[in-house]
C-alpha cells in the first residue's frame, strides 16, 4: 500500500513540475496561482495527464535501457508533451 501512495505521489508531483513549466512559459502567475491551475488542469484533463506520465515512463525507460540516447529521448518528450497540453493552454489563454 505504501509503495502504491509513493507512486501516486511521484506521479503528481512530476505532473505537477510539468505544467508549472508549461504556465511559467506563458504567464506572470503567483506561486498560489500557478498551484491553483496546475491542480485544475491535472484533474480536468486527466487522460491528457495520464499521457504525459506515460510518456515520461517511456522516455525514462529507453533512457535506462539506452543510455547513448540520453541527448534524444528528452527531446522527444518534449516534443510529445507540447503537442499535448496545447489544447488546454490555449483554453486558459482565451480565459485569460
Amino acid at each position: 500500500v505504501y509503495s502504491v501512495f509513493c507512486l501516486f505521489c511521484l506521479a503528481l508531483v512530476a505532473l505537477a513540475g510539468t505544467y508549472a513549466f508549461a504556465l511559467l512559459g506563458h504567464f506572470e502567475l503567483s506561486t498560489r496561482q500557478i498551484l491553483s491551475l496546475v491542480v485544475r488542469l491535472i484533474f480536468r484533463n486527466l487522460p491528457r495527464s495520464l499521457l504525459i506520465l506515460a510518456a515520461f515512463a517511456l522516455v525514462l525507460n529507453v533512457t535506462v535501457a539506452y543510455p547513448f540516447l540520453l541527448l534524444i529521448t528528452p527531446c522527444g518528450y518534449a516534443l510529445i508533451v507540447s503537442l499535448l497540453m496545447e489544447g488546454p493552454l490555449k483554453k486558459l489563454i482565451r480565459v485569460e
